[in-house]
């Protein structure tokens, strides 16, 4: 992260609402010069000042705070609500959502938006300079960026008072972090995994096993360890305060997708037609499904006793968590890169058909779709009732049931 100098541009500062969102897109294109003035009415409006003439802010200083359970999706038929330009592309874990209705979504030109849900309104807009590919995690105030590119690293950032807390420049993090135990655990492209304190951002642990895999997916939290999968397959689990490992295990095939985690299961998607169950507490397969061996599967999904797994073969199918038989399939026209939305009586997957498609959780049968404008390859969230989607080549949309569309 750049930090301001002498009137130099200023990376990783939040501006609240739609007016500052749009200035500081604007000054990031004209790569203007910021002076001691500008910075002055920055600060101000990270106050929840309204400095900006016709300008209606919204505080960001309500702190982020995980819903305590998955929020049932909105059910079908829905209606777009709105769309909004994020002005560049998306990482494959670009969304995550919040209980209080807010949406963090990361870009790959280094942009961190907060979206109000309902209505699609920018609530702040975060510019760190360099590509974000993975998840942003946050804990309170704090907002956890992974940079993939350029000054890469991991950035620990306070969003209620625009000052970056600490900086890790270790190399490129393509995942996102996961925070666990009050422990930020995040794994770098070079294979390190490190514990992190997430308020100062010391090293408690690193752990750089003897290969020369990279880490893609981001960390996932089982019985209480901290589970990692590499490009070469490898599984490890990690003590969260630690570091120690606990156990490894191999999936067979890389990974460069997030696994799924609940309890005691993990769920694992390689880039060769395999998805392994392992048990968290001990590293032991529970199943194995086959698809192509050139299939790729996505991110899987945890539901209520079932998992829902789609690969690049098209196909959705419906797993018992225990064995891995295959209760239902659905097969779509296109791709299936995203991690299908498991939550109540549907189930919602997209395309790189740009087809958003609702299923009956039970049956697999097609109850809606609604065709967009670009390939679905990230985020499919829900919250305050809406259904957030990202789409290429770089937008936003929100999905309410019909009705309930605010624009």
């Amino acid at each position: 992260m750049r930090t301001t100098n002498h009137g130099r541009r200023t990376a990783g500062v939040f501006r609240l609402g739609a007016e500052a969102g749009r200035t500081v897109r604007a000054g990031r294109r004209a790569r203007r010069r910021r002076t001691p003035a500008d910075l002055a009415v920055v600060t101000a409006v990270l106050l929840g000042t309204t400095v900006l003439s016709g300008c209606a802010t919204l505080d960001v200083d309500r702190p982020f705070v995980a819903p305590e359970a998955t929020e049932a999706a909105p059910a079908p038929p829905l209606t777009r609500a709105w769309r909004i330009d994020a002005e560049a592309a998306f990482g494959p874990d670009a969304a995550v959502a919040y209980e209080d209705g807010r949406v963090l979504v990361s870009t790959r030109d280094g942009m961190v938006i907060v979206l109000n849900a309902a209505d699609g309104t920018r609530e702040g807009t975060g510019d760190f300079g360099d590509a974000v590919e993975g998840r942003v995690a946050v804990s309170g105030p704090l907002v956890f960026v992974p940079i993939a590119k350029g000054r890469a690293g991991l950035v620990g950032f306070d969003a209620t008072r625009a000052t970056r807390r600490w900086a890790l420049r270790e190399g490129a993090h393509l995942a996102g972090p996961l925070l666990m135990d009050e422990t930020l655990i995040a794994g770098a492209h070079d294979g390190t995994v490190r514990g992190l304190d997430p308020t100062f951002g010391t090293v408690r642990w690193a752990a750089r096993p003897d290969t020369v895999a990279q880490i893609r997916a981001a960390p996932v939290a089982a019985s209480g360890l901290a589970i990692v999968a590499d490009t070469e397959g490898a599984v490890r689990a990690y003590d969260p305060q630690t570091g120690t490992e606990v156990w490894s295990a191999s999936a067979g095939a890389p990974v460069y997708r997030t696994p799924a985690a609940s309890g005691d299961l993990v769920v694992v998607p390689t880039t060769r037609g395999r998805l392994v169950a392992f048990d968290g507490r001990s590293g032991s397969i529970r199943w194995v499904t086959e698809a192509d061996p050139i299939a790729r599967w996505a991110t899987p999904s945890i539901g209520e006793d079932v998992v829902y797994a789609g690969a690049t073969d098209g196909i959705l199918r419906a797993l018992d968590p225990a064995t891995g038989e295959t209760r239902w399939t659905h097969t779509l026209d296109g791709t299936i890169s995203v991690a299908p939305l498991a939550a109540g009586p549907f189930v919602y997957v997209g395309t790189y058909r740009r087809e958003l498609v609702a299923l009956d959780a039970s049956t697999g049968e097609q109850v809606w779709s609604e065709e967009l404008g670009g390939r679905i390859k990230a985020g499919l969230v829900t919250a305050g009732g809406t259904l957030i989607v990202l789409a290429e080549p770089r937008f936003v949309y929100g999905f309410r049931p019909q009705g309930l569309a605010t624009r």
